[in-house]
């Protein structure tokens, strides 16, 4: 290697430690959530609800990228979560009333937190159903 290439090699390196250095990281504490009201359906499953949070601290865009209930399969007789819409009016609706504190940066300056997840359970059988939830890997 030239003494030219590991020059630009080196301040290739530098540049981006510095980019990455001064990155800045945006924080802001969860301090409110409500429960999602139960479904007309008598089923168990969970939602999962990703959202951005404004520098006021109220979430904006939420969407269900999750929905899943617990039913039961015909093939081998076992219960397992496929996926199903039935929870997803009611984790938007809950959604909309969680609160963080204003989100700032690592300067101490207002930002926007992007991305954030909050999921939400409902057990309708808790004796039987909460094992599934327990086991669960995703």
């Amino acid at each position: 290697m030239t003494s030219k290439q590991l020059l630009s090699l080196f301040l290739i390196a530098f540049i981006s430690i510095n980019l990455y250095s001064n990155e800045e990281v945006c924080a802001a504490k969860k301090i409110q959530t409500m429960k999602a009201s139960f479904p007309a359906a008598k089923i168990s499953g969970y939602s999962v609800v990703v959202f951005d949070v404004g520098m006021n601290g109220n979430i904006k865009k939420p969407k269900v990228i999750v929905s899943k209930c617990l039913l039961k399969n015909k093939k081998t007789n076992s219960r397992e979560f496929q996926d199903c819409g039935i929870f997803k009016y009611e984790s938007i609706n809950a959604a909309k009333f969680i609160k963080y504190s204003k989100p700032t940066n690592s300067n101490g300056m207002p930002c926007e937190l992007k991305n954030q997840k909050h999921e939400y359970t409902f057990l309708y059988d808790r004796e039987n159903d909460l094992k599934f939830f327990e086991e669960r890997s995703d």
